[in-house]
C-alpha cells in the first residue's frame, strides 16, 4: 500500500507529539523531590560601639570664583555720564555712601532744549489761537509769560 504525502505528514506529526510527551515524563520523573526541612535558626554576631557626641569641624579646601546668593540689579533711569569708576561687580559700599554718581549736565542741557522747543511751538500757534479761539488767547499769553527759561524743571542733588 502506498502512502500519500498527506498521510505521511500526519503520521510524522503524531509520532513527534508522542515522543515529546514521553521525553517530558522521563525528565519530570528524574527531578528530585523537594522535601520540607526544618529551618535552622542562625544567630549572627554584631559589633557594638559606644558613641560620644562632640563637635566635629570639617575643613574643606576650595578655590574659585564666588557667586552671590542674592544678586541685585541696579540700573539708572536717567541719562548722563558715570563719574565714579568703582561701580563694578564685587565692590563693597558702606552704608549711606552713593552707589552711582552721574554727571547731569547733558540732561540739564537736553531739558533746556526741550523747554525752548515747547516755547517756539506755542509761540507759532499763537496766531492761529487768536483767530480760531479769541477767548482763549489771554490764557495762552499768560502761559507763555509764566515760563521762565532759567527755572529748573526737577529737583536733583549734586554730590
Amino acid at each position: 500500500m502506498k502512502l500519500t504525502n498527506k498521510l505521511r505528514s500526519i503520521i510524522l506529526i503524531v509520532l513527534s507529539v508522542i515522543i515529546t510527551i514521553v521525553v517530558i515524563k522521563i525528565m519530570a520523573g528524574s527531578k528530585p523531590e523537594i522535601t520540607n526541612k526544618d529551618s535552622i535558626e542562625s544567630i549572627k554576631g554584631v559589633r557594638i560601639n559606644n558613641v560620644e557626641l562632640s563637635d566635629n569641624r570639617a575643613i574643606i579646601p576650595f578655590s574659585g570664583k564666588v557667586n552671590s546668593f542674592d544678586k541685585i540689579e541696579v540700573f539708572s533711569e536717567v541719562s548722563g555720564v558715570l563719574q565714579n569708576a568703582n561701580f563694578k561687580e564685587g565692590v563693597k559700599f558702606s552704608k549711606g555712601s552713593p552707589l552711582i554718581v552721574i554727571e547731569s549736565g547733558e540732561l540739564r542741557n537736553n531739558l533746556k532744549a526741550q523747554k525752548s522747543n515747547l516755547l517756539t511751538q506755542v509761540s507759532a500757534l499763537m496766531g492761529d489761537i487768536a483767530i480760531d479761539f479769541p477767548n482763549e488767547q489771554n490764557s495762552w499769553e499768560k502761559f507763555l509769560a509764566s515760563i521762565d527759561r532759567s527755572k529748573k524743571f526737577f529737583i536733583y542733588r549734586q554730590v
